[in-house]
């Protein structure tokens, strides 16, 4: 009699990481280990200067993990992080997961959160975080196709209230940190990033737009909400961003 752990879903519980993470590390993949679904791995792929994060990461915690060496572009950060978005999708296809659950090793969702999103049955779906810099906070959510250089193009401060109703909601974009994806998007888009004029495009819109040249609709599940302990990293502000490329 097949198992109730192979009756469901197949789900690969991953994304990039680095060193400059592991001051909520221990509490993150103890939120992991503790999510209430039942059938999921966990796969990181470790940015870090040297392999011995990954090997602490492998020894301590009994996770997979990557070193990503980016030995063919080591002038460009961003290339090395879409190097690691692109070795946890290529282990979920590999693999044969039906989605991925990119959760960046800072963001805390319930632990119920695949039941909660799974259950939408949507291809890609999110849940809802916030980024902090300093005294200002963005919700990781974009509602509409606007220029990427507006600042009205994310959510800020008391309107982002608002609209966290915990409705479902179609979406321009949500971001990386906390996502479910469905094996038949990340067959058709890679990670990437991208430049425009002097801002910096991160991997979370490209592969919003990337899924849009697809016809992907995106959905934002404004009642799973993640903490987002960003606060140790997001001291390098921008700084941090012109050494990326």
């Amino acid at each position: 009699m097949e198992s109730k752990k192979n009756k469901l879903p197949k789900i690969l519980v991953g994304a990039p990481t680095f060193e400059g993470k592991n001051y909520c590390f221990s509490d993150w993949i103890e939120n992991v280990k503790s999510f209430t679904y039942g059938n999921y791995d966990i796969f990181l792929a470790d940015n870090s200067d040297t392999e011995e994060n990954s090997k602490m990461y492998k020894s301590k915690y009994g996770i997979e993990c990557e070193w990503i060496t980016n030995e063919k572009n080591k002038n460009s950060l961003l290339q090395k992080i879409a190097d690691g978005h692109n070795a946890v999708r290529e282990y979920a296809l590999k693999n044969n997961y039906q989605f991925l659950l990119h959760l960046e090793t800072d963001v805390f969702p319930p632990i119920d959160v695949i039941n909660r999103l799974l259950a939408h049955k949507k291809q890609l779906v999110g849940g809802t975080y916030f980024l902090y810099n300093d005294d200002k906070r963005e919700l990781m959510i974009r509602l509409l196709d606007v220029d990427y250089g507006k600042e009205s193009s994310m959510i800020c401060g008391e309107t982002a209230e608002l609209i966290v109703d915990g409705n479902l909601k179609s979406v321009w974009s949500v971001g990386l940190g906390c996502n479910l994806i469905h094996k038949s998007v990340l067959e058709k888009v890679k990670f990437t990033f991208a430049k425009q004029q002097k801002k910096v495009i991160f991997s979370d819109t490209t592969f919003s737009m990337d899924t849009r040249k697809e016809a992907i609709a995106q959905y934002w599940d404004t009642s799973v909400i993640c903490e987002h302990r960003n606060h140790d990293w997001s001291k390098y502000g921008n700084k941090f961003i012109e050494k990326l490329v």
